[in-house]
């Protein structure tokens, strides 16, 4: 019995090694398969890559379809073909494809960056925060991802807040153009334009032949008061770009005005005024420059086009009033100054030049009115106590 059963496990030994050899070569021809595959898919990844970045979208899709069709479990696959989406401005077909990396390998780094961007193009900005809190935490900081973080508190009103996160990264990653162009946005919201020149002036170094970093230069150095830096900076732009952006060639205007040179201001306001993109800001530093060169008739158009661009603009009225008062057109001047009044009734300034419009014309008894009204308009005026002192008569005090 013993040598039975021995002789039977002996034969059963080369029938089951006849099996495993014919099972193996089988396993393994369905693995090389499966790689081989996976290889192919990665090739297919990698076309669709440089087909996305250059912007060939319809390309790229094709051979994501591929690579997803050689491996189905490429969570790569599915974070490229959101990346598409999200280029088309298809932000349901995004989410479903992030969500779909998120099944076969969970919330990467760079998911959570994708899903806090759709969350911002939706205007989620509590939940774009989040995700992009949770793409840090996983990959660690990046300038992409602060940026984003920064931004969406920005447009959460926490401008403090986005400001001192990139403070916190500026030296981790020093030399970063966005970074620095975010930290003089922010510093220019908030009022902090000395710092907002710092920013700029750290991305224009970075920059020397990049004309738009050197226009934010150069516009913060205007609208910081230092205008003999703007020239330097913004001249040579504007005599070189002819699309340059209307803001830098007001700020270069408003620098020459201040500089004491009305001709170069007129000629930068009125190349921005034929351009067809002048509104009421346009015209009226046109106007202004008009008058510093004593072109009334230069500056009353100017300001005429500005109030007819601009109805329910107080300031516009006021400068068509000085204008027509220096024209002596006092019943134009007083058209304006109503027409300012009833925009806002409490600009004192109206008011005293309403009164020398009446005092001009013979009616005393309304000049003392708006005399006394420029004073109850705003009490803290030191400068209207005076200049109704010396219009109202002793008597009329």
């Amino acid at each position: 019995m013993r040598f039975t059963r021995t002789m039977l496990t002996l034969s059963l030994v080369p029938a089951f090694l006849a099996g495993c050899n014919q099972l193996t070569p089988k396993d393994s021809r369905k693995e090389a398969q499966e790689r081989w595959s996976q290889v192919r898919g990665r090739m297919k990844l990698q076309v669709a890559q440089e087909h996305l970045r250059t912007g060939r979208l319809a390309e790229a899709e094709s051979q994501l379809k591929d690579a997803m069709a050689l491996d189905p479990r490429c969570a790569t696959a599915h974070v490229l073909i959101a990346r598409v989406s999200m280029e088309r401005g298809e932000l349901a077909a995004a989410r479903n494809a992030l969500n779909g990396a998120i099944e076969l390998s969970g919330e990467t780094g760079e998911v959570a960056y994708l899903l806090g961007v759709l969350a911002e193009w939706s205007g989620d900005h509590e939940t774009a925060l989040a995700c992009f809190q949770r793409s840090m935490e996983r990959d660690g900081p990046s300038p992409t991802c602060i940026v984003a973080r920064a931004e969406t508190l920005v447009a959460l009103k926490r401008s403090d807040e986005a400001l001192d996160l990139i403070q916190r990264h500026r030296n981790d990653f020093a030399g970063n153009r966005a970074m620095s162009s975010l930290a003089g946005d922010i510093h220019t919201m908030l009022g902090h334009y000395n710092e907002a020149v710092d920013a700029y002036r750290e991305v224009a170094l970075l920059a020397p032949a990049d004309w738009q970093a050197q226009m934010q230069y150069g516009t913060a150095l205007a609208r910081c008061g230092r205008h003999a830096e703007a020239v330097r900076v913004l001249e040579p732009l504007v005599k070189e770009n002819r699309d340059l952006p209307a803001s830098a060639r007001l700020a270069l205007g408003r620098s020459y005005l201040e500089l004491g040179n009305p001709g170069a201001a007129h000629a930068a306001f009125r190349q921005v005024c034929d351009s067809n993109a002048a509104g009421p800001e346009e015209w009226t530093w046109l106007a202004r420059a008009a008058l510093r060169q004593d072109d009334l008739a230069g500056a009353r158009q100017s300001a005429e086009k500005a109030c007819a661009s601009s109805t329910n603009n107080p300031s516009t009225f006021l400068l068509l009033a000085h204008v027509c008062i220096r024209q002596r057109d006092f019943e134009k001047a007083r058209s304006a100054l109503h027409a300012c009044l009833q925009i806002d009734s409490g600009q004192w300034l109206a008011h005293y030049l309403m009164g020398e419009v009446q005092k001009a014309t013979g009616r005393s008894s309304e000049a003392a009115f708006h005399y006394r009204m420029a004073i109850e308009s705003d009490p803290s005026q030191s400068q209207a106590r005076q200049l109704v002192a010396q219009a109202l008569p002793a008597s009329s005090r």
